[in-house]
């Protein structure tokens, strides 16, 4: 949890435990279209990475997995985080959105 969502100074959205501030939000957001459109493995598995970094949540396959399945596995976290991204009830401190 980041401490500035524990003081109240930024929107935070809360997303499987953790609080993710807006600015993260957005940046997941902005990963996952990326995925919709990466054609290499490597990049693929480096996009989940960054999200699960920002959200706490780890997306998994499973071994062997190509980049279609590994693709389809963080896509379904990304609409996952997208409906709950939608839902201002999920949201703390959204008086303090900076966009």
């Amino acid at each position: 949890m980041s401490i500035k969502c524990t003081l109240g100074l930024v929107a935070c959205l809360t997303y499987g435990g953790a609080s993710v501030t807006a600015q993260d939000a957005v940046d997941v957001l902005d990963s996952c279209e990326l995925v919709r459109s990466a054609p290499r493995d490597s990049l693929i598995e480096s996009i989940a990475d960054s999200i699960a970094a920002k959200t706490g949540k780890r997306i998994t396959w499973p071994a062997g997995s190509g980049t279609p399945v590994k693709r389809q596995a963080i896509l379904r976290e990304c609409a996952a985080f997208s409906r709950k991204f939608n839902d201002d009830t999920a949201w703390k401190n959204l008086d303090k959105w900076p966009f």
